[in-house]
């Protein structure tokens, strides 16, 4: 509505009007007033906040009569920067190179359709709900910025703890076979399994004993011992198994049992491999390169000096503990140790299982060279041996 000039017989009461008012009112036009505060109407932008440029028409709310015809009318933009470098306008839109921006524009009732424009009724409604969906989206855009932020945080601290080392129930076992030469391990092999050992060890000793029975073997058994079975010290027989074809890196190298006979003695000390120095430089102790498991399948105890894997003359007390049947001795095949006399009524078995790097091999146990293998008899060895047990003590 405009103010002036008013019309010299108007009173108070009937508004102020001019003269080009009342015209249009007479002939049938719409008395202009004021947009209510709130409502939403349209502005043109100038050319520096539009997007393409050229000006556009963004739609904008009132926000305050001024008076005289005059109201304050708000509206949102998007400055965008002059260099896609700017990480301040970054941080503050999370858009590349723009940011957002509230505008306020003073207008008056002499700019409509120039600077502004009134919606239409269904256009004001639309207008008010895409607004709703704008302010919606910025919401989840927002909240998608804050969740991706919390993802980038939670990622760093995974990459933190992934950088730490992860502690291993296994760690402090492998620290005392470094360190002592030895490690415990209970319960490797449960009750039917050891069962199981004992009956297929229990077999093969007798087989092989029938082998040295049936071809009179017994005096080279006691003098050298063949590939399959010789006796480690008095009392003490020692039956070793081929390793499996694991091809040329095989890394398990021999098993087999050794059998502890009631009225067997303590064995010497010893070490089942010899030490390894740099060029002969005793400063320098090479790590370990093969390792003995010995799994009895008896209770019974082995005696062994800690740390002396490392130093063969070292000079600490000796230990012995008692293993039980089925848990399992590992240690570095360096490491100086003995089995113990048996003054009991029952064999003593034990497992045991050698494991060695690539580059090294046993000539020594199981030397081809030192130890033969043992002849399978033949029919009629068999049968001149049956003769001379059934007939050798008649006249």
């Amino acid at each position: 509505m405009c103010f002036f000039p008013p019309l010299a017989d108007a009173c108070e009461a009937a508004g102020w009007q001019c003269d080009g008012c009342v015209r249009a009112v007479a002939s049938g036009g719409v008395l202009r007033s004021l947009p209510a505060v709130g409502e939403t109407i349209e502005v043109d932008i100038a050319e520096a906040e539009a997007a393409g440029g050229g000006g556009a028409w963004v739609a904008a709310e009132v926000a305050e009569h001024l008076g005289e015809g005059r109201f304050a009318a708000r509206y949102e933009t998007w400055r965008f920067c002059a260099s896609l470098g700017d990480s301040a306008s970054h941080r503050l839109s999370g858009h590349l190179g723009s940011s957002r921006v509230i505008s306020r524009q003073e207008l008056s009732m002499d700019d409509e359709g120039l600077d502004w424009r009134r919606l239409p009724p269904q256009g004001a409604a639309a207008a008010q709900a895409a607004a709703a969906a704008a302010a919606a989206a910025e919401e989840a855009a927002a909240a998608a910025r804050a969740s991706a932020a919390e993802r980038r945080s939670a990622d760093a601290a995974a990459l933190a703890r992934d950088t730490q080392p992860r502690p291993s129930p296994l760690l402090a076992k492998v620290e005392a076979l470094f360190r002592e030469g030895y490690v415990i391990a209970d319960g490797c092999i449960d009750a039917v399994q050891v069962e199981t050992c004992l009956d297929v060890v229990e077999e093969g000793f007798k087989h092989y004993m029938h082998s040295v029975k049936q071809l009179d073997l017994q005096e080279e058994l006691l003098a050298s011992g063949f590939m399959e079975i010789k006796m480690r010290s008095a009392g003490r027989w020692a039956s070793p198994s081929t390793p499996p074809a694991l091809g040329s890196d095989a890394t398990l190298t021999h098993f087999g049992c050794m059998l502890s006979f009631p009225g067997s003695a303590t064995q010497p000390w010893h070490s089942d491999g010899p030490h390894m120095n740099a060029g002969g430089d005793p400063r320098f102790v090479a790590p370990v390169h093969a390792v003995n498991v010995f799994v009895p399948l008896a209770n019974g105890p082995t005696e062994y000096v800690p740390g002396s894997h490392l130093d063969f003359d070292a000079k600490v007390p000796s230990k012995t503990p008692s293993l039980k049947a089925g848990s399992a001795l590992i240690f570095d095949y360096r490491l100086k140790h003995r089995g113990l006399g048996n003054s009991g009524t029952e064999e003593r078995p034990l497992l045991y299982i050698t494991y060695a790097k690539p580059f090294w091999l046993d000539v020594y146990n199981f030397d081809r060279k030192r130890y033969k293998n043992l002849p399978a008899a033949s029919r009629a060895e068999r049968t001149e041996k049956r003769q001379r047990t059934i007939f050798g003590g008649l006249p």
